[in-house]
């Protein structure tokens, strides 16, 4: 891989660090494990939001229009669960309802995508 750079964010740069200290041999294996991997909203923050990936596909499908039917069927998922994501998500993107939510995704260019 000589001359390509690699942009890493969240889980993988977390799990490329933790190998090379394995491969380094630079510590033991409690070191290697120490701080955990970064939660899903550390990852969204790093990349200039609060959202999971999960709850921005459900993002993506409010911002199309979906309903929360709609929305479980297409991710496998119960229609409550469904429910919980998009409470979340307009709790985290500050909005009100599903309009101003797909209103925020355009703006931030989460949607189309």
């Amino acid at each position: 891989m000589s001359g390509v750079t690699v942009q890493s964010s969240g889980l993988f740069s977390w799990l490329l660090e933790r190998s090379r200290i394995a491969a380094d041999g630079a510590g033991d294996r409690q070191q290697i494990l120490i701080g955990g991997p970064p939660d899903a909203e550390e990852m969204g923050a790093a990349s200039g939001h609060p959202l999971s990936s999960r709850e921005l596909n459900v993002l993506r499908c409010l911002a199309d229009g979906a309903s929360n039917k709609v929305i479980a069927l297409k991710f496998d998922l119960a229609e409550a669960t469904v429910k919980i994501h998009v409470k979340n998500i307009l709790r985290k993107l500050k909005t009100q309802n599903r309009t101003q939510a797909a209103i925020w995704a355009r703006e931030h260019g989460i949607y189309p995508k």
